[in-house]
């Protein structure tokens, strides 16, 4: 009597889409992180995103070979499917179909119940979260959606929704982890989560009317009028607006509060640079060294008579950063910095960028000095 082979078993497979692409199996064969062909690894990567992992036939051919022709197109798909299963399955034999990679009809997919994908684990994580409330998984749900989706595919347009689904997300449970650590009495938690979600988006004015309030709410009115600059700076630079009314009130109780706190000792800790100097540059400046050592002797003289200095020049050709690249030099050397701006979209203030730079440095001073420089003569 004969007694059936076993059938082996098939290992699972985890696709790694958060933080840049990885494929890895359970019976730890590796896969390459570059595949020979390109289009086979994006063809998994337009599976792995799209709902239920499936996409049709001509939906892939139209995303990986646009001015293809249908010939062509399918040429091409049956190229790249074959390299695609053997580098999931490089021990695969011939005219043996894939356990990862299925062609049913018109539809091409990764097979689910062998396939885990940590993008869909992340989002689901994220949803119970939410629904629970509970403080431990929105903290463990917001930080396995930390990474970026395909930080490789930044600007692939097949990726798009599934990217703005995921931070979405984020944008649901950052306020709410905040909001159950704030109700637990957890503050210095819920600030760092606030804190470390506006250097993420420092234009987003939802996040920090949230944390300039949980500022006023501590007693620290100073760090709530700081928050607003930054936030205020952000949104000129990204969009050429103010605040709303809902953050500008809040500035308001903050300087009152400043104003009505009992003197005390100012406060050693040095003031903040503006945001357009504290946040570093991904690319160094080039082209720009004698303006930029000029502009620095002009900000470090000894003489305390510094000239007034106005750079010049066509609309885009670098100027901001110019003069922002010789304050952050300045500021490394002790200088105070003020930071002000003018944007078309507030209208034309007279001498509207020396109240700006002057409303965010007395911004970082105490309650003694803002009222020195009140009495002080004109």
């Amino acid at each position: 009597m004969s007694v059936p082979a076993k059938v082996p078993r098939v290992p699972g497979l985890s696709l790694r889409l958060l933080g840049g692409f990885a494929a890895v199996r359970d019976d730890g064969l590796t896969i390459p992180r570059r595949w020979r062909r390109s289009t086979a690894q994006t063809l998994v990567k337009l599976l792995a995103v799209a709902p239920g992992l499936r996409r049709h036939r001509e939906e892939v051919m139209d995303l990986l070979w646009p001015d293809a022709s249908m010939d062509a197109g399918i040429r091409n798909l049956r190229v790249t499917l074959h390299a695609a299963r053997h580098a999931l399955e490089p021990e695969l034999a011939p005219r043996v179909p894939s356990s990862y990679l299925v062609a049913e009809g018109d539809l091409l997919f990764l097979a689910p119940e062998l396939v885990r994908v940590d993008a869909n684990e992340a989002e689901e994580a994220a949803r119970e979260a939410l629904s629970s409330g509970s403080p431990d998984a929105l903290g463990a749900a917001l930080a396995a959606l930390d990474g970026e989706l395909l930080p490789e595919d930044r600007f692939a347009d097949w990726a798009a929704d599934r990217r703005r689904r995921i931070e979405v997300l984020r944008e649901q449970l950052v306020p709410a982890l905040a909001g159950r650590l704030l109700a637990g009495g957890r503050t210095d938690e819920a600030v760092g989560v606030l804190r470390e979600a506006v250097e993420r988006s420092p234009a987003d004015e939802e996040l920090n009317l949230l944390l300039a309030r949980t500022w006023c709410d501590m007693g620290r009115p100073r760090q709530a009028i700081r928050q607003y600059h930054a936030c205020r700076e952000a949104l000129a630079d990204e969009l050429g607006v103010r605040p709303g009314a809902a953050l500008e009130a809040v500035h308001l109780t903050a300087l009152s509060a400043l104003d009505a706190a009992p003197l005390t000792r100012p406060s050693q800790e040095p003031a903040p640079l503006p945001p357009v100097i504290r946040r570093p540059e991904r690319l160094p400046l080039f082209g720009r060294e004698r303006p930029l050592a000029l502009l620095a002797e002009h900000a470090s003289a000894a003489s305390g008579d510094t000239p007034l200095v106005v750079v010049r020049g066509e609309a885009g050709i670098g100027k901001t950063r110019l003069v922002a690249e010789a304050a952050r030099r300045a500021a490394a050397q002790g200088v105070c910095v003020l930071w002000g701006t003018s944007h078309e979209a507030e209208g034309q203030t007279p001498y509207g960028v020396f109240a700006d730079a002057l409303d965010g440095h007395l911004a970082g001073c105490s309650a003694e000095e803002r009222r020195q420089r009140r009495a002080s003569p004109r």
